[in-house]
């Protein structure tokens, strides 16, 4: 009886995707055509599974939201959202987020930012909280695409013997925060990072 109903919740679930994906044909957009643009400064795209990211941006390469946010899975994740109503060049974008590294080697994280990369940096043996400015008031559009890129995503289980996440992850995204151009990277930002360890990750 649970394999009827497993198999009949997927075919429901196939089914749904079929029609969203002839209703995009069919009216010719786009799922970032029905996101909302960024109303007002300063603004945050919460990432965690009851923020309000899902009004906001269209994503791809992300695991299953969780409590303090989403991880990435593989080496690229995507994040689509929609340009401000008021002029696109009066701010820049922090992402918070935490960042992973294998043992004994460094991980990379590159991001791109409308096809131009603004920022790569990497890290080694340890796990790290960061706010990550993004200056990236020139390059902004109606319609954008914000890459992550990893270099070295890893899987829990190689790391806890206790654990059976095979996902391979990099980096732990909790939110976007869209801030005026001019203010000051110093400025402290309002939020809390959750705790990470090689055992309590996924």
């Amino acid at each position: 009886m649970d394999l009827i109903i497993k198999r009949i919740l997927i075919g429901f679930s196939w089914l749904f995707f079929l029609a969203w994906v002839a209703f995009l044909f069919i009216t010719k957009k786009e799922p970032i055509d029905y996101a909302r643009p960024i109303p007002q400064l300063p603004f945050t795209i919460d990432m965690r599974a009851e923020g309000n990211w899902p009004g906001f941006v269209v994503s791809s390469g992300f695991a299953v939201p969780e409590g303090w946010g989403r991880w990435s899975e593989g080496r690229r994740a995507e994040l689509r959202f929609r340009g401000p109503q008021f002029p696109k060049t009066t701010y820049n974008m922090v992402l918070v987020m935490s960042v992973v590294t294998p043992k004994n080697k460094s991980q990379t994280i590159s991001i791109l930012f409308n096809g131009r990369l603004v920022r790569s940096f990497s890290y080694n043996n340890n796990v790290f909280n960061e706010y990550v400015y993004l200056s990236t008031a020139p390059l902004v559009r109606d319609k954008n695409l914000l890459v992550l890129e990893i270099s070295s995503p890893l899987r829990p289980a190689d790391y806890d013997p206790q654990s059976h996440d095979l996902r391979r992850l990099g980096l732990a995204l909790h939110s976007v925060i869209f801030v005026p151009a001019e203010s000051s990277r110093s400025k402290a930002l309002p939020f809390l990072f959750p705790y990470f360890s090689l055992s309590n990750r996924g």
